[in-house]
């Protein structure tokens, strides 16, 4: 299945849609309440989380967990059980996506930028352990393995930072010099104490 979350004007008000059925939308959740969509039996599922035409700020926990900050504010959290995948989809506006490493959505995360072009970014964040990260450009996306259970994708994101946070890391780039929608990338490796730092 897939099922399709889109935040209404307000921070404790949506539409979720399931395939093609009928939606169903909520109001007045309150700004401290928080919303559970679990997934089916069976088959793969997929959740698509649709950001506003303005600014967005997304965050996915290393528990799954997503919240979203917009022009309206701090809309209230999502706990997804069950679910395989995830999509970001930030539509308009300069949006920012922060992943944090978990064992979380073995189908993967698909981060859709939208418009404009030139002013989405991507945060990746290791686990703190030892992580190997490798981001692999490609025309038609790039991908990033070793953050969550399954391959980051992204699409139409031109700014990406991935930070592995500790313990002994290996990050790599492949194809590197080829065709990407990325105009900037961030790589950083942790810093031992005594090796260089304090």
């Amino acid at each position: 299945d897939t099922i399709s979350y889109t935040p209404g004007e307000a921070v404790d008000a949506a539409r979720v849609l399931v395939n093609s059925l009928v939606p169903m939308s909520f109001t007045n959740l309150g700004s401290g309440g928080t919303v559970t969509i679990a997934a089916g039996d069976g088959a793969s599922d997929t959740l698509v989380y649709k950001g506003t035409l303005s600014n967005d700020a997304f965050l996915v926990a290393g528990t799954g967990v997503l919240d979203l900050v917009s022009q309206a504010g701090n809309h209230v959290d999502i706990t997804p059980t069950g679910m395989e995948a995830l999509t970001l989809d930030g539509q308009d506006g300069d949006d920012s996506f922060t992943i944090n490493s978990g064992a979380i959505f073995g189908g993967g995360i698909n981060i859709l930028g939208g418009n404009p072009s030139g002013s989405d970014h991507v945060t990746l964040n290791g686990s703190g352990l030892a992580d190997t990260i490798g981001l692999t450009l490609g025309v038609t996306g790039d991908t990033v393995t070793g953050v969550v259970s399954g391959t980051v994708s992204l699409s139409g994101v031109e700014n990406l930072t991935i930070n592995s946070l500790g313990a002994a890391d290996a990050l790599s780039v492949t194809n590197l010099g080829g065709a990407t929608d990325l105009y900037n990338v961030k790589m950083t490796l942790f810093k031992p104490r005594g090796i260089g730092g304090k």
